[in-house]
C-alpha cells in the first residue's frame, strides 16, 4: 500500500516545486526587476561552471563533449552528441530540467549557451530550441579558431 502512492506523490511534489520556483522568480522580478532574474541565472551558471570545470579535462573537443554529455545526462538533460559525415559535431539535449522554471526567461537559456561555449572551449551555436517548440535543444559545436 505504501509503495503504491509514493511515486505519484513524488511527481506531485516535483510539479509543486516547479510552481514554487516560478512564483519565487516572478516575485523577485516584481520586487527587483528583470536584472535580478538575470543575476539569478548568471549565478546558477557560475555554480554549474564551477561544478563541471574540474570534471571536464579532456584535451580534445571530442573528449570534452563526452565528459560534458555524461555530466549533463546525470543532471537530467538527456544529452548526447554525434559527429556527422561532414565532421560537424552536434550536441543534442532532449530534456531541460528547468524548462518550466525558465520558460519565458531568455537569461536562463542565454547563460546555458555561454556555459557550453566556456566548458567546451568551442564555438557553440544553438540550432533548435525546446523553448521555441522544437523537440530538443541542438547545438553545432565547432573548434575555436585562435588567432596566432
Amino acid at each position: 500500500m505504501f509503495i503504491g502512492w509514493a511515486k505519484p506523490l513524488l511527481v506531485s511534489f516535483r510539479a509543486g516545486t516547479d510552481e514554487l520556483a516560478v512564483t519565487v522568480l516572478e516575485t523577485i522580478q516584481d520586487m527587483y526587476g528583470r536584472e535580478a532574474i538575470d543575476a539569478v541565472f548568471r549565478m546558477r551558471s557560475e555554480h554549474i561552471l564551477e561544478k563541471y570545470r574540474a570534471k571536464i579535462t579532456g584535451q580534445s573537443l571530442d573528449t570534452r563533449l563526452d565528459q560534458l554529455t555524461r555530466l549533463r545526462e546525470a543532471d537530467g538533460y538527456m544529452s548526447t552528441w554525434q559527429k556527422g559525415d561532414n565532421g560537424l559535431l552536434v550536441l543534442r539535449e532532449a530534456n531541460c530540467p528547468i524548462f518550466h522554471v525558465a520558460e519565458g526567461c531568455d537569461a536562463a537559456c542565454d547563460y546555458d549557451l555561454a556555459l557550453l561555449n566556456n566548458l567546451l572551449e568551442a564555438k557553440v551555436t544553438r540550432t533548435t530550441h525546446l523553448a521555441a517548440g522544437d523537440g530538443a535543444c541542438s547545438y553545432e559545436v565547432k573548434p575555436e579558431t585562435r588567432a596566432e
